[in-house]
């Protein structure tokens, strides 16, 4: 039930995102604050919430080298991620977003809908990898 709770949470940030490219950090917050309380009633430990906040932290700092080519928002909501599904299923969220949005602006390009430097929200492929490992 958790699982489709989330899954509905990220078809709002995905698409919000996709309507103003932006993420409402102030709305993140709010929603790993409740994640956050979920998971430790639910018994989860300090450690593996922690270990969870990697995957998106990695993005986090990409955001910051890349001067924010890749979003922060988008880190933040994978670290939020990981604090609810755990990093192994994190990485498996991120690595099959990555390929949606890869496809995504595959298309785009061969449709001519977009160039090289348009840019593609990622939340839509965060709730996609979500979404395929709610069915797996």
């Amino acid at each position: 039930m958790a699982d489709w709770i989330m899954l509905a949470v990220l078809a709002g940030f995905a698409v919000y995102d996709m309507k103003t490219k932006t993420v409402s950090l102030i709305a993140v917050t709010v929603f790993a604050i409740g994640v956050l309380i979920y998971r430790l009633c639910a018994g989860t430990g300090i450690a593996e919430l922690a270990a969870g906040l990697i995957p998106g932290l990695l993005v986090v700092v990409l955001a910051f080298v890349t001067g924010e080519s890749i979003g922060m928002g988008d880190g933040l909501m994978l670290c939020v991620l990981g604090m609810f599904c755990g990093w192994r299923r994190c990485l498996a969220v991120f690595g099959l977003a990555l390929v949606l949005s890869a496809v995504l602006a595959i298309v785009l390009l061969v449709c001519r809908r977009a160039g090289r430097k348009t840019e593609i929200p990622f939340l839509p492929g965060l709730f996609g990898g979500f979404f395929i490992c709610c069915l797996w």
